[in-house]
């Protein structure tokens, strides 16, 4: 199922690049939670203004027990 989404993109740092979990290329997106919306997965795909890329890992951002953000590791 498609839903739209609101996605901050960055650029991973260069000592960031390790060449196994993060490659040349990959970025990260900021990604806040939704109603209605489920949290991205790995394997999913976003479809952006420029390009497709997919969801290599997800990591959750807490606040107490509340999930607050979401950075999503995404390669094309």
């Amino acid at each position: 199922q498609d839903y739209s989404v609101k996605a901050y993109p960055y650029n991973y740092d260069l000592e960031e690049i390790d060449g196994t979990s993060i490659v040349k290329g990959d970025r990260k997106l900021l990604m806040y939670p939704q109603s209605g919306i489920p949290a991205p997965l790995t394997d999913d795909q976003i479809v952006g203004l420029e390009d497709t890329v997919s969801v290599v890992s997800v990591r959750k951002i807490y606040s107490g027990a509340r999930i607050v953000a979401y950075i999503v590791q995404v390669r094309e």
